[in-house]
This record gives structure tokens, sequence and C-alpha cells, in this order.
């Protein structure tokens, strides 16, 4: 199904926002969408097993979360032949039917790296019709 995604993610050097469309999986509960940005960063955020992948021709990442449990954010740089293990502590996390809000720290060896804060609506794509008769 095609979905309306609107999204932001922000750290501390950038603030990436997204209006795009993607592709609802119910079985999989699983929602897919491009960022138009030069990378060509693809996005799969699956609800039902809590992970979120990001992957483009420089990385490929996967967070899983839980609130309050720290995790490891493997992830994979085109330039360093092994993966980077970085510790991931959520702050906070709020996960309802079509939203998504995520705030998390990120550190390597004891070291803070990062705040990143992701938040996700989406909802069934409506055309140009369908939008009018909801005016």
């Amino acid at each position: 199904m095609i979905y309306h995604v609107k999204g932001l993610l922000k750290n501390k050097e950038q603030t990436i926002q997204y209006d795009t469309k993607g592709i609802w999986n119910p079985t999989l509960e699983t929602l897919t969408w491009k960022e138009e940005d030069a990378l060509h960063t693809t996005n799969v955020l699956d609800l039902k097993n809590g992970k979120l992948c990001r992957s483009n021709k420089e990385l490929k990442m996967i967070l899983t979360f839980a609130e309050k449990e720290d995790k490891i954010l493997n992830c994979k740089l085109s330039s360093i032949l092994h993966p980077l293990i970085i510790k991931v502590h959520i702050l906070k996390i709020k996960q309802e039917k079509n939203y998504l809000f995520l705030m998390y720290e990120t550190s390597l060896k004891e070291e803070k790296l990062d705040s990143i804060t992701l938040e996700i609506h989406f909802s069934k794509w409506k055309n140009e019709k369908q939008m009018l008769e909801d005016i």
C-alpha cells in the first residue's frame, strides 16, 4: 500500500525533513521509503520487531529500539572494512499506530557521539481527488 510519510531526523549537525511516499506492508508491519538526498538513502521501519534500517552507498545501519535499554547499533561504512559497534541509549520512545517518536544517544567506547531525534508520521496516501473531498 502506498503511504504518505512525513518525518524528521535531527542530530547535532543537521536536520533532515521529508514528506514523501512510502510502501506499507501490513503483514510484516514495515514501512519503506527513500529520502530525496544525494546518497539515495533507503529507510525500512520495522514496527513489529522494533528496528530501523538505513542504507545508502556510504553506510548501512540497523538500529533496534526498546525504551531505557542500551542497544548496539551495527553500522557499516563503505570506507571502513569492519562494522562499527556503536552503543545506543534510548532516552524516549513513543509508538502509536501510524507514528513513531524516538530520541536516543550514541557513544563509542564511552565517548558520547551524538543525540538523535527521529519522528515519523505515516498514513494512507490520498490522491488529489480524495484530498479535495476532505476540504
